[in-house]
């Protein structure tokens, strides 16, 4: 049976945990904005993010493009810090509960096993992005057929 986590380490448990949570949460934000800024597409932004704009724009004189690229990349940097910290609390109760030791030098280790690892990871990124490029270009394609027509058009 598994060890309790929270039990190794409460401190990193909680900290892993909350970090975690703020990485998706950043990195959901960030993303509902990236079409925003590619396609120029105009649609509900949060709120934060429209103040943020606003904040670029009066107080640093930058232009609207970017100053919605600064705040994305405010967005996306935080969500990977925030992600790397998960990470290491994580790793660290790995290590705690199957009493591991870091080395400074590293084993020798089967290269074609893990080459044929990377290949795997490689090709599931790819089935992943594929899926998602595909996902979001039916919804374009939906969103353009049930747009309505400008008055102009008729």
């Amino acid at each position: 049976m598994e060890p309790d986590r929270f039990e190794q380490s409460h401190a990193y448990f909680i900290t892993g945990i909350v970090c975690l949570l703020i990485s998706l949460s950043f990195f959901g934000l960030s993303l509902y904005m990236l079409p925003y800024l590619i396609f120029n597409l105009h649609y509900s932004l949060p709120e934060l993010m429209v103040d943020l704009f606003g904040y670029m724009l009066s107080n640093y004189q930058v232009s609207s493009t970017a100053a919605t690229w600064i705040v994305f990349l405010m967005f996306l940097s935080v969500a990977i810090i925030s992600a790397i910290i998960a990470y290491i609390a994580s790793n660290h109760i790995d290590n705690k509960i199957h009493k591991v030791e870091v080395e400074e030098e590293e084993k020798p280790q089967d290269w074609n096993k893990l080459k044929q690892g990377t290949k795997d990871s490689g090709r599931f990124l790819f089935k992943i992005i594929m899926i998602v490029g595909f996902v979001f270009v039916i919804s374009m394609l939906f969103q353009w057929v049930i747009s309505a027509p400008t008055p102009s058009q008729y």
